[in-house]
């Protein structure tokens, strides 16, 4: 999937007014509305909202992602939008947003807005890309910087990841490959990430956020003292009894 797919040029806010959450949050629905991409304001707003009660989509470095699978949407779509002023959006690194891309998909549409989530984080990973996006001044000029960084990345030779570095690298960067997969992945395996398979790296979630919870589950850790201790306790409360 290409994100440039599914970014619409007309629902672009390049100067979005709201300066707190909520605003910005009616401020682009009201778009997507206006354009007949949402049917139903409340419905829509009320997918998005649930979606903030779990976690803020305020991801970090001025970066918001609001998305919502919900049946008040008639075609997948992504609306760009840009604030110059800075958005109160209770980020997870506490700082204002400027950038924000929310994600709309219709119920049946299975895991669009999750694969545009990963897509979108491959180009905001890159050095730079961010802040070009903060100097468009059109609808053309975000088509174009996308179209630009693609065609950056199949001259680096990676189209389709032939082996783990490979896929690594289109995920998160060459920088952050070597830096931190390249060497543990190796050790782990005991071979060189170009002789593995890529759907090895494909497993980890890659998340452009400040959470490095490998699960998304409400409760999860381990127990106060270790599964030692909480075993032991069990065995002694119960009066089991073990046997090897």
């Amino acid at each position: 999937m290409k994100i440039q797919d599914l970014l619409n040029k007309d629902v672009m806010l390049l100067d979005l007014q709201a300066t707190t959450k909520e605003a910005a949050i009616d401020e682009m629905v009201s778009k997507l509305v206006e354009q007949g991409i949402v049917t139903d304001f409340d419905t829509f707003k009320a997918g998005i909202m649930n979606r903030e009660a779990q976690t803020s989509t305020g991801l970090g470095d001025g970066i918001a992602m609001p998305h919502s699978k919900n049946k008040a949407v008639k075609e997948a779509t992504v609306l760009f939008a840009k604030s110059n002023k800075g958005v109160d959006y209770e980020a997870l690194d506490g700082e204002p947003v400027d950038l924000f891309f929310m994600i709309a998909a219709p119920d049946g549409a299975n895991d669009t807005h999750l694969a545009a989530l990963a897509e979108l984080s491959q180009y905001l990973l890159k050095d730079g890309f961010a802040d070009k996006l903060r100097q468009v001044t059109n609808p053309d000029d975000v088509i174009n910087l996308f179209n630009a960084t693609e065609e950056e990345k199949k001259e680096a030779g990676i189209t389709e990841p032939k082996n783990l570095e490979e896929q690594a690298i289109s995920l998160v960067g060459k920088t952050i490959y070597e830096k931190l997969v390249k060497g543990y992945t190796e050790k782990q395996w005991g071979k060189r990430a170009t002789e593995l398979p890529s759907f090895i790296i494909k497993r980890l979630p890659v998340r452009f956020i400040y959470d490095n919870n490998y699960f998304n589950d409400k409760y999860q850790g381990i127990p106060i003292g270790g599964y030692t201790r909480n075993y032991r306790e069990n065995v002694r409360w119960n009066r089991s009894k073990t046997k090897l």
